[in-house]
């Protein structure tokens, strides 16, 4: 708790660090009904001992006034674009689990030339990684490895998400709180994969109650078109369902969101946690939902200058923003990631 007896203060910044973390763990509670008319900023008051105190009062108008400013920018930090980190010898550093190994289930009616074309590979990687297989004879539920890890190839994207391709692309892995609906559409090049996977972790940490989320298309192994996408081409993008009210009629495709069924808390908290670390360059989302996600964050407290960066609404063609309308993305969120170093032919 914040003891009313401050104390002299050292400096501002260690104050604005404490109560930064009091946010963390409930002691600073925004005003809910920040936003409407007659209300007060969220960064107005401090919660003590079960009574919400002013800010003023606490540390006078002038340092109250900076308080908030320095809040607001460690609460709703602009989004900046950042390469990804590299390690001396120029290898990606990524520390989200990856997969050595690819399984898949056979299912009915499923031949082996069919999961070979499914998963972009030839039939002597096939038969060296299933030795045993017969694949004149697969049975419903047999396990089959339909890839491995290169351990010297480096999962590279490859020209315009429209027309380029992807080199030794690697698949996002399998969760508990979380569903794939076409594991062999879901490869990517290893900073798609590890933010995919880092945002739906951290999501399901936040709400471990649920809902699930849904992760449709990424990629095809090695890029190129994948029908019915303009883009998906080169292992940069990446579809996730909105988070909803209810569970969704099944867990095998997209459905649309009703707008009364959309969770607007946990969507937004979805938004912020893949910007948080700037490798988002686009998100597409249709404008009925940006509207919602756009006023929830003003409510917070999200200042203007952020709202202007993140969300194109209520402009109609904004330039700067990253999130932008598309249509057909009720269903789900449409989230392209910037290029790396490591790529090739890739705007940047």
């Amino acid at each position: 708790m914040i003891g009313l007896q401050i104390g002299r203060i050292h400096t501002l910044s260690k104050l604005v660090l404490s109560l930064g973390i009091a946010a963390g763990i409930g002691i600073w509670t925004p005003q809910p009904a920040y936003g409407q008319a007659g209300s007060s900023s969220p960064l107005s008051s401090l919660i003590h001992r079960g009574t919400s105190v002013p800010v003023y009062e606490i540390f006078g108008s002038d340092m109250s006034q900076l308080l908030r400013q320095r809040l607001e920018r460690v609460l709703w930090r602009q989004p900046v674009r950042t390469d990804w980190p590299l390690d001396a010898q120029g290898n990606p550093i990524v520390e989200t689990r990856r997969l050595d190994t690819l399984i898949h289930v056979v299912k009915p009616g499923q031949t082996a030339d069919r999961i070979r074309t499914m998963y972009r590979t030839t039939w002597s990687r096939l038969r060296s990684w299933n030795p045993d297989v017969d694949f004149r004879s697969l049975e419903t539920g047999q396990t089959l490895v339909v890839w491995k890890r290169q351990p010297d190839a480096m999962p590279t994207s490859h020209g315009a998400p429209q027309w380029g391709h992807l080199d030794h692309g690697e698949p996002l892995p399998p969760g508990d709180t979380y569903e794939i609906i076409h594991p062999h559409r879901a490869f990517g090049t290893y900073y798609t994969i590890s933010e995919t996977r880092r945002t739906l972790r951290t999501y399901a940490r936040r709400f471990p109650e649920g809902p699930r989320l849904l992760v449709g298309d990424i990629s095809f192994r090695t890029g190129r078109s994948i029908h019915p996408h303009k883009s998906h081409r080169t292992g940069r993008d990446v579809d996730i369902t909105y988070p909803r009210e209810d569970e969704p009629p099944s867990w095998k495709r997209f459905y649309d969101v009703p707008l009364w069924k959309l969770d607007v808390p946990k969507t937004l908290f979805l938004v912020r946690t893949l910007l948080k670390y700037g490798y988002v360059q686009y998100i597409f989302i249709d404008r009925r939902i940006q509207r919602r996600l756009h006023e929830r964050a003003r409510d917070m407290g999200a200042p203007d200058a952020w709202l202007d960066a993140v969300f194109e609404y209520p402009e109609w063609d904004s330039h700067d923003s990253i999130v932008r309308h598309s249509p057909g993305h009720l269903s789900h969120m449409h989230i392209r990631f910037w290029c790396q170093p490591t790529d090739r032919r890739c705007p940047r």
